[in-house]
């Protein structure tokens, strides 16, 4: 989530690796930016990601504090 060009580099790899289907997880952010999830969602879809789960979480929140579920409607619509 914090290095777009790396993580290209590697669903890249990923993809052209395995012939089955390619799923990621990732979570809405590294701090409160909705800005990383879309991006990075955006670089999957177009390294032929199949599938992408968002947790609505951030990284630095873990699995405490409030998730956000209009982020992932928010992503949906795009």
């Amino acid at each position: 989530m914090r290095d777009p060009k790396r993580a290209e580099k590697l669903l890249k790899s990923v993809r052209g690796a395995v012939k089955v289907p390619v799923s990621i997880k990732i979570r809405t952010g590294w701090e409160r930016s909705v800005g990383q999830a879309f991006a990075i969602s955006e670089i999957a879809e177009a390294c032929g990601v199949d599938a992408i789960a968002e947790h609505p979480r951030t990284a630095t929140q873990g699995f405490s504090g409030k998730a956000d579920w209009s982020i992932i409607t928010r992503a949906k619509n795009r």
